[in-house]
């Protein structure tokens, strides 16, 4: 945790505009902001994320594929999924994994399922639980897509504040240069959709972190 938030204190102090890499238009005009404020805002991001890593690099230890720690039930399902995959197109991928993952799990508080405020968990654990929020659904889909050969560079989970409020996390994935959001809060839920300049009229954009950083928006 220590190495990621110096890693994070680096990138403030850079005051460097974001690099223009594709995501620029998802990102909008923002900027990284050069405060501690900031720093200790993702300090707390920074202990659950390291969590789910950790978690997730113990589960894929037993079990490489995330998805085939869903129920019995679900298996044939998946395995109809997995042989489907290698014909689809990028986009198309992502659109059924996403479709895929939202049926295997309902919406529920990390209050009501775990009885606490605030919990991240890997994969594994929301599929056994069959329950989670925008943080469990949207991580989920970043470690499968990571699975069926997406690359990290490729992806970045996003925290927005969503009408004034804090806490709301969507999934972004650049393909041939162009970013997709995926929003579970979205109708239907978790659909695929191309980032437009009308997105940040209702998101308001904090962090956006994958394995390889971390990037701060004002």
């Amino acid at each position: 945790m220590k190495a990621l938030f110096l890693c994070l204190c680096a990138l403030l102090c850079a005051r460097a505009a974001a690099a223009d890499d594709g995501w620029r238009v998802v990102l909008g005009k923002a900027r990284q902001e050069e405060t501690a404020a900031a720093a200790a805002d993702w300090r707390e991001y920074s202990r659950q994320w390291q969590y789910v890593q950790r978690s997730y690099a113990r589960d894929t230890a037993r079990q490489k594929d995330s998805l085939a720690c869903l129920p019995q039930i679900s298996q044939e399902s998946r395995l109809n999924l997995e042989k489907a995959l290698p014909r689809m197109k990028p986009l198309e991928k992502i659109s059924a994994i996403s479709g895929f993952i939202n049926f295997q799990a309902e919406g529920a508080t990390d209050r009501e399922i775990y009885g606490v405020e605030e919990k991240w968990v890997a994969p594994a654990e929301f599929f056994r639980q069959a329950r989670g929020d925008c943080e469990d659904f949207a991580i989920a889909k970043y470690f499968v897509l990571r699975e069926k050969g997406f690359s990290p560079d490729d992806l970045r989970l996003l925290i927005v504040k969503e009408g004034g409020k804090a806490g709301h996390m969507l999934l972004a994935v650049l393909i041939d240069g162009h970013p997709y959001i995926i929003d579970n809060n979205s109708r239907p839920p978790g659909l695929v959709l191309k980032q437009n300049e009308r997105l940040s009229r209702y998101y308001s954009l904090s962090f956006a972190f994958n394995e390889n950083g971390v990037w701060l928006y004002k």
